[in-house]
């Protein structure tokens, strides 16, 4: 069968009214293709955009951003279909390609205004939608506009729209802190926090964004400050399970506005004021009450880094710091300096760092320890003789009785 030599086509009859778009506005008629020329290809189109810019382009006024459509010509816009004739750079017969010569069946485009797509990696849809203009737009408002940066807050207007919906998702893939929007409508606003993923989101049409904003605040003051009593007793709870048995924790919440003025204080001994962690705890108390903290708040870093977290415990205390730490292992990487057998135990790798001389300089090599290694090194840290058959014997009923809790 040959190429075809003429397309059914989308064409504007008139200019709509006040009152909008009707069918009558539009026909579909059957037109010549142009004859396909030297770095041309002849398409044969299978999905089409329909977007909102379309409704301001069958205005007269012109516009800034874009062309208008023209009274007795084809509609244009985004679509994809598969080449039938002509060749482009990694664009073959065959190939599936994205194009701006949309609401037509078959186009004749520049080789060089085209796209290839791979369907297999994703719907045709989505190169129409997320992986096309509307992502794209998306994405560089946020990127190169906005300089989205890790831990910002973004707030996204007519949040529910094609762009909106699109950069609410990415901003949080770009490691935004929050997302906020606004959208017309109760039934919007619910998409967007149901479904969309946006943290919060009002309605303009019924509330001012400093209304809105207002209240937001006053609903995180109160938030804040009804759970930090009880998140405060869950980690004095957990600080006296870790060698500070006399330890008291409270946390101040203080500020206008949403209260964003949050302080830990810490009491670390018996008649000792609460203050500020910095001013009142050592290193090994900070590092053991950050370990309680982490262990009370669920939502934690990838890696966790604990140095000088065993300082000054031993015994029970020591595995129960071991313990914590393992307990934090099963949903991040934790690093631990420690020089206790109990905690080195219950690591599921263990590395040594040792130092030399070489050439006048002091060099440290990093040593991933295979099993017989860890037996060897966990004596050392028992008794400080790494070849005494007590203390390998007592490293291997540690590594054992570790390997034995992990399978519980």
């Amino acid at each position: 069968m040959g190429l075809p030599v003429t397309t059914r086509v989308v064409a504007l009859l008139r200019r709509p009214d006040a009152a909008g778009p009707t069918p009558a506005d539009f026909a579909v008629e059957e037109r010549p293709l142009p004859p396909l020329a030297g770095g041309q290809l002849l398409v044969a189109n299978i999905a089409m955009s329909v977007d909102p810019s379309m409704r301001g382009r069958l205005e007269p006024t012109e516009k800034h951003y874009t062309t208008n459509f023209e009274v007795g010509e084809p509609l244009d816009g985004s679509a994809v279909g598969v080449v039938l004739a002509g060749e482009g750079e990694g664009i073959v017969p065959g190939s599936v390609v994205r194009h701006r010569l949309g609401w037509r069946e078959h186009a004749v485009v520049d080789a060089n205004a085209a796209t290839a797509v791979d369907v297999g990696a994703a719907p045709v849809g989505a190169w129409l939608g997320i992986l096309g203009q509307t992502g794209l737009t998306a994405y560089v408002g946020l990127v190169r506009t906005a300089e989205l940066r890790a831990g910002d807050t973004v707030f996204v207007s007519a949040a529910a729209g094609a762009v909106g919906s699109a950069a609410g998702q990415f901003a949080h893939l770009l490691g935004a802190k929050r997302v906020l929007g606004s959208a017309g409508g109760a039934d919007k606003v619910n998409l967007l926090v149901d479904e969309l993923g946006y943290d919060a989101a009002f309605d303009y049409r019924a509330e001012s964004a400093r209304d809105a904003l207002e209240q937001a605040e006053s609903d995180v003051a109160s938030a804040r400050r009804e759970s930090a009593p009880r998140l405060a007793g869950q980690i004095e709870s957990t600080l006296r399970s870790l060698a500070m048995p006399s330890a008291r924790f409270s946390i101040a919440v203080e500020g206008s506005g949403p209260a964003d003025q949050v302080s830990f204080l810490l009491g670390a001994n018996p008649g000792e004021a609460l203050q500020p962690l910095a001013k009142a705890a050592s290193g090994g108390e900070l590092a053991r009450t950050m370990l309680a903290v982490r262990l009370a708040i669920t939502d934690s870093p990838g890696v966790m880094v604990f140095d000088e977290v065993d300082a000054g415990v031993g015994g029970a205390a020591a595995t129960s710091v071991g313990r914590a730490l393992a307990g934090l292992g099963h949903h991040a990487q934790v690093l631990v300096v420690t020089h206790l057998a109990q905690v080195a135990a219950l690591a599921d790798h263990q590395i040594e760092v040792r130092k030399s001389e070489s050439a006048g300089r002091t060099r440290s090599e990093v040593v991933a320890l295979d099993a017989e290694g860890r037996v060897i090194e966990i004596s050392r840290m028992l008794s400080g003789r790494p070849d005494s058959s007590s203390a390998r014997r007592h490293a291997r009923e540690l590594l054992e009785g570790a390997t034995a809790r992990t399978a519980r």
